[in-house]
């Protein structure tokens, strides 16, 4: 074998072990290190740099574009090698131009920064077909938000997508747009969390539309509905897009404090949930009654600090306790959203009236064969 192609295959054989290194570390710090052996792992190396793009400020991506653009002057693209693009913080400038040099992104993460319609297109356009995961946050004026709610049908490669809607003054847009309905033929799980005082209707409208052939997972997170169309209920707003998705769904996570009457009008459209959250708020009284009995596992997030969401989560247990109606229920989990983890060894500690309350009924719900686990998925007839 000659020379340059010896050279050739031993620079592809340190770049893929390079290529492992860093990608078992997701970070490019592990990098320069290497680069200082010698030149071939200079040469194989660098490029990596650019594989987990991080920012913190805009200063930053403007460095890092200057660079990308003096490489691409000298004939060299390293940006190709990036995979994941994450902007810590919240910017408020375009980054169309920088991603233009990024063209196989896997994974992109802006959730605390809205893009634009402009960003956001540019992404797509050099992303569509890569881009696995996705998080975003969408709002505007006027009829900025809905187009940035119909770009998302660009990313046809999608197995995850987290959206947040914030600010979308105008989104009934969507309707006068007429928008057409787009398909995300790979997307399993879908995060939704809508924090705008607009109706949100048209959003949930134009979902309702739009084809998920495998989604799987859904977190919906509702702290505020907006008004309701007239003659309707909060919930109500909801029940178009769970006739589309419902069926299919095996795992859900609900944050809906205001709709009240989110279980009986959604669960009916779930027959085959298996997996149940109920996060960060109280839960709507005599839920438990309206879970499919596909349901298998019964998570609650909550903040064990406040006394409603304590109340809430006791009177989940003791109807289900009650066994006044049929369920497939194994096991409850309890998970704290506070820094203070739920755990059956330590909750004596920080509350012995909670601990009480929640061991009685720990231990008649196991005789019912139920049982209710810590973040450590430990019940508390595995203590000693």
């Amino acid at each position: 074998m000659d020379s340059p192609a010896l050279k050739a295959m031993n620079e592809d054989l340190w770049r893929c072990i390079f290529e492992k290194i860093v990608d078992e570390a997701q970070r490019p710090s592990v990098i320069p290190p290497l680069m200082y052996v010698c030149k071939e792992w200079t040469i194989a190396a660098e490029p990596l740099l650019y594989r987990y793009l991080h920012f913190t400020n805009a200063t930053s991506i403007s460095q890092c574009h200057q660079v990308l653009v003096w490489k691409a002057i000298q004939g060299s693209f390293p940006g190709k090698a990036a995979r994941s693009f994450v902007l810590a913080g919240s910017f408020q400038m375009e980054i169309d131009r920088i991603l233009h040099y990024t063209p196989n992104l896997v994974t992109f993460n802006a959730a605390g920064s809205r893009l634009g319609s402009n960003s956001l297109e540019m992404l797509a356009q050099v992303g569509s077909h890569s881009l696995k995961d996705l998080n975003v946050t969408l709002g505007g004026e006027g009829s900025d938000g809905a187009l940035q709610l119909a770009l998302l049908g660009r990313f046809v490669a999608l197995k995850k997508l987290a959206v947040e809607v914030s600010g979308l003054n105008g989104i009934s847009e969507l309707s006068k747009m007429k928008a057409p309905s787009f398909e995300l033929p790979s997307l399993a799980v879908l995060v939704l969390r809508c924090f705008s005082k607009e109706p949100l209707s048209p959003v949930f409208n134009f979902l309702s539309r739009c084809r998920f052939p495998v989604l799987k997972m859904l977190l919906l997170v509702l702290p505020n509905l907006g008004p309701a169309p007239t003659g309707c209920t909060d919930s109500a707003a909801l029940i178009p897009f769970f006739n589309n998705i419902g069926a299919q769904l095996s795992d859900l996570t609900l944050h809906t404090p205001i709709a009240e009457d989110a279980p009986r009008l959604l669960f009916p459209l779930m027959e085959n949930l298996r997996s149940v959250c109920f996060a960060n708020s109280t839960v709507p009284q005599g839920a438990i009654r309206f879970l499919p009995e596909s349901v298998v596992h019964l998570r609650f997030l909550m903040n064990l600090g406040v006394r409603e969401q304590v109340h809430a989560l006791l009177d989940c247990l003791d109807q289900l306790s009650k066994g006044d109606y049929q369920h497939s229920i194994s096991d409850v989990l309890i998970a704290s959203s506070t820094s203070e983890p739920f755990q059956w060894r330590t909750i004596s500690a920080a509350s012995r009236t909670l601990a009480g309350e929640l061991m009685t009924r720990s231990v008649l719900l196991a005789s019912q064969g139920i049982r209710v686990k810590d973040r450590n998925n430990k019940w508390i007839g595995e203590l000693s």
